[in-house]
């Protein structure tokens, strides 16, 4: 098996540096996890903090909350942190050739097979200052087993200090793509 050691992981994630240490959701193995039920929806929330891969703890701590609609899915993260942290919400998108993924205004980016329907991943609500992405290198995003190419969609925030910071995002049908 070859060195990848390049490669960017395909698993939906939040994650931050701070003073040159990785932290992210994917190293959590203390957070809890609840699931309930609203009209129309599964609610599945994970409370925890952001991790090093040694397991140490920032000092960030998140829920999120994903709600599972019909057709589309929501995700509201929530993070405190006691200091102004930068923290990037990466969703890679397996990627296919035929793929188009384009930015359609700041907080939507579209993908879709080129044909009347499409996808439409949005930031429904965030702090000021957000970015929305769809550009970065998607060459390290991808996995040898099994053999699965990702696209990234980033959104990064800044956390005010010591407050709650939140970011809503949805995912599903383009609402600008649907025909009658």
């Amino acid at each position: 098996m070859p060195d990848e050691s390049a490669l960017q992981p395909l698993t939906p994630r939040a994650e931050c540096t701070i003073d040159g240490v990785y932290y992210t959701t994917l190293f959590e193995a203390e957070g809890r996890m609840s699931v309930t039920e609203e009209p129309g929806a599964v609610v599945v929330t994970t409370e925890g903090r952001l991790r090093s891969s040694t397991g140490a703890a920032a000092g960030v701590t998140y829920r999120l909350t994903h709600r599972f609609f019909g057709d589309h899915v929501t995700k509201e993260w929530t993070f405190v942190s006691p200091h102004p942290q930068v923290i990037r919400l990466v969703e890679p998108f397996v990627r296919d050739p035929d793929l188009v993924v384009a930015q359609t205004a700041p907080q939507r980016v579209r993908l879709g097979f080129g044909g009347d329907k499409a996808w439409a991943f949005a930031v429904e609500r965030a702090p000021t200052g957000n970015t929305l992405t769809c550009n970065e290198d998607a060459t390290p995003y991808w996995s040898p087993f099994p053999g699965v190419n990702g696209r990234p969609v980033i959104v990064t925030l800044t956390t005010t200090p010591g407050q709650p910071t939140t970011v809503e995002t949805s995912f599903g049908p383009d609402p600008v793509s649907r025909k009658p």
